[in-house]
């Protein structure tokens, strides 16, 4: 048989050198290269050695390649004794006797700032010699794509000046220049420390860390610990994000004290209410280790009722406006633009808009205010024309409009809203579950979900994903009057997620609303849901236009949902660092252990389609009030809605239990209005809502 590859006289050699004792002279060797795996760009020259496992006594011609990233001449050269190899592919010599080819690696340094690239150099012998570990790549690290952090006290006293450091990971290869800006957390800007507003910090070539300062002004202290961020933009686009610095300004770590105000009482659950109506003023309190919830203010009344019954303005006058704190509105998109929100849109402080780069490497180009899954831009408006338009907006406004005029204000007005769009109402598992990653990803604390959904894995993960982030998920429990809630405020069972059903401004719970079951481990609380007048984009179809910008008042689980997102971002804005470890549950602990009794009703089933649409006004009077305020229940959409068929009415005698606010309990009067047959209700609801995604 012919056989291929060797000659006769190789093949014999091969025998020949297996036999201990034989003359090895021209055995056939193995070739075998090593070298370093990396290199930096402004290293000295490194030694790769080509190496024959056994000498020969004739030449031996060995054939190299090279690839990879790098480039012959503009970023490396390679030589044998002083021999430049200027091509990718050519001859190494090996003379007769030797074993080791020195070859000299030397990276060229640039000021060219680049990925790492790499270097591979393979041997082969020319003439059919067998072959060993034969090939070699190397790593080049470009020394001009260094990172920048921020070192300096994470805890600093209330009166001075403190030193901060800009750091790179290597020396600075041409100036650089990043633009330094503080970010008020719990602390402001105004009368607890003197802000930074892109300062800029440069570095010369060389430098690897520069100083800046930041001045605390609490001259007689504080009464707890309050925070604030550092931010550093590097103004050259080719230079990653920095990552931001948090600073505690010292308190003295003692809660604040609540001043004297009703007794904090352990809230109960209930099929229907859940744990009952949320109350921020004894939250709040609770949180910061108060035994009492904060005096009563008056009420406000008119378009921000809401606001009253949540006790939202008594947190409000302990200094707590959510400050500091991103909520999250993953929705129809957000009119940005509207007079009441234009301010408290969310700012991304990581990226530097209109450049076409992804400066903060999240994924995400030029969000500088949010994300668009549904259109997969950096552009979240709310979009009347869209099926659902308005919704988003109508949600943010409850959270943090600013109460112009004849504006509602929000429940927590000084929160920042991140925009990000799903809808209009046919968002996929797939693009709400990035939404919710993408706020989380991007430091919202609080997400509010006014959505439903089927039950989907994908969605449940990216909530999961959210809360071990830190973030506290808020969600609509549903319209459709069923005895649990629905998906995803089902998933209220789990840490950080919190379910809400609606209430109309008598405390009542509204029809459609969804109970909370018969589980306590279901956290869900009630808020104003029926009535709520909130911003909407110009132009949305049934919205009033006024100077202040454009409102409507609309109805849903929907609506009581951001009452509670807003409660929560009142409570974060009291904490020094409101992302640190176990601060979600605690928030989430306190708000349902001090929510605010229902009314006592004589069924909390509450069976009958009559009782569920029974609809009442309340009257109360709160200190410092001259007389009662009349609280009516308007309803959303009444002109879109057939007229109602009358049934029998119910008629409840009750006593509202507000303990925690008065010190007594006082009488409060219902009358009965005409009620929506269940069909038609639901029919017209459908109608409006337009989909089953957001309710």
């Amino acid at each position: 048989m012919i056989q291929s590859g060797k000659s006769a006289r190789q093949r014999v050699g091969d025998v020949l050198c297996a036999v201990e004792g034989l003359e090895r002279r021209d055995c056939p060797a193995v070739v075998s290269i090593v070298g370093p795996d990396d290199v930096a760009e402004a290293g000295a020259p490194v030694t790769m050695l080509a190496t024959l496992s056994e000498p020969q006594s004739r030449p031996v011609e060995v054939r190299y390649f090279t690839s990879g990233s790098a480039r012959a001449g503009s970023d490396y050269t390679a030589s044998v004794g002083g021999r430049a190899l200027r091509t990718p592919s050519g001859i190494l010599t090996f003379q007769p006797g030797v074993t080791q080819l020195p070859i000299t690696f030397a990276v060229r340094n640039d000021a060219v700032r680049e990925q790492n690239e790499t270097f591979e150099m393979s041997l082969v012998f020319a003439r059919g010699h067998t072959l060993g570990d034969n090939k070699v790549t190397i790593t080049i690290e470009d020394d001009d794509s260094y990172t920048a952090s921020i070192t300096g006290p994470a805890e600093v006293p209330p009166f001075g000046q403190h030193s901060f450091t800009l750091q790179l990971s290597s020396p600075a290869t041409r100036r650089e220049t990043f633009l330094v800006t503080t970010e008020d957390r719990s602390a402001a800007a105004a009368g607890d420390y003197s802000p930074l507003r892109n300062h800029a910090v440069t570095f010369l070539p060389g430098e690897m860390a520069r100083t800046f300062t930041v001045t605390t002004t609490a001259v007689d202290g504080l009464p707890h610990d309050k925070t604030f961020v550092i931010n550093a933009r590097p103004r050259a686009r080719d230079v990653p994000a920095v990552a931001p610095f948090t600073v505690t300004i010292d308190g003295g770590h003692s809660p604040l004290a609540a001043p004297p105000g009703p007794a904090l009482t352990e809230a109960t659950f209930t099929h229907d209410y859940g744990w009952g109506v949320v109350n921020a003023s004894a939250s709040v309190a609770k949180l910061l280790g108060g035994a009492t919830a904060f005096p009563e203010v008056p009420d406000i009344g008119g378009v921000s009722w809401g606001n009253d019954i949540v006790r939202a303005p008594e947190v409000w006058a302990q200094g707590y406006t959510g400050r500091g704190i991103v909520v999250a509105v993953v929705d129809s998109g957000v009119d940005y633009t509207h007079p009441a929100l234009q301010n408290s849109i969310w700012v991304n402080p990581r990226e530097i808009p209109g450049d076409g780069i992804d400066n903060d490497n999240n994924g995400f180009v030029d969000d500088v205010r949010g994300w668009n899954f549904y259109g997969n831009n950096n552009d979240p408006m709310d979009d009347v024309r869209s099926p659902g338009g308005g919704h988003g907006t109508h949600v943010a406004g409850t959270i943090a409009a600013a109460g112009l005029n004849d504006g509602p204000q929000g429940v927590a007005f000084n929160s920042k809203i991140m925009p990000v769009r799903i809808g209009p109402f046919m968002g996929q598992p797939t693009t709400i579950s990035a939404a919710i990653r993408y706020a989380a990803n991007n430091g919202a604390n609080v997400i509010n979900l006014s959505i439903k959904e089927f039950e989907n894995s994908e969605i449940a993960n990216a909530i999961s994903f959210a809360t071990s982030l830190g973030a506290v998920v808020v969600a609509a429990a549903g319209n459709d009057g069923l005895p649990s809630p629905l998906f995803p405020a089902k998933l209220a069972t789990l840490p950080g997620v919190v379910s809400v059903g609606a209430i109309d401004s008598s405390l009542i719970l509204a029809s459609f609303s969804h109970r909370a079951g018969d589980s306590s481990s279901v956290k869900q609380v009630v808020a104003p849901g029926v009535g709520v007048r909130s911003s909407v984009p110009t132009g949305l179809p049934g919205g009033t236009s006024t100077p202040s910008g454009t409102y409507a008042t609309w109805q849903g689980t929907s609506m009581a949902t951001p009452h509670v997102a807003g409660v929560v971002a009142l409570m974060l804005s009291a904490l020094p660092n409101p992302r640190a470890s176990g601060v979600r549950d605690r928030v989430v602990s306190a708000l349902v252990t001090t929510s605010q009794q229902p009314p006592a009703l004589t069924s909390t089933t509450m069976a009958s389609a009559s009782m569920r649409s029974a609809a009442a006004v309340a009257t109360a009077q709160r200190p410092g009030q001259a007389a009662p305020i009349t609280r009516p229940m308007p309803m959303a959409f009444q002109a879109a809605t057939p007229a109602p068929a009358v049934k029998p009415q119910a008629f409840v005698s009750v006593e509202l239990e507000r303990a925690h606010h008065t010190s007594a309990a006082r009488p409060i009067a219902f009358r009965a209005a005409a009620a929506t047959s269940d069909v038609a209700g639901l029919q017209a609801l459908s109608r409006l809502s337009g989909s089953r995604r957001l309710i």
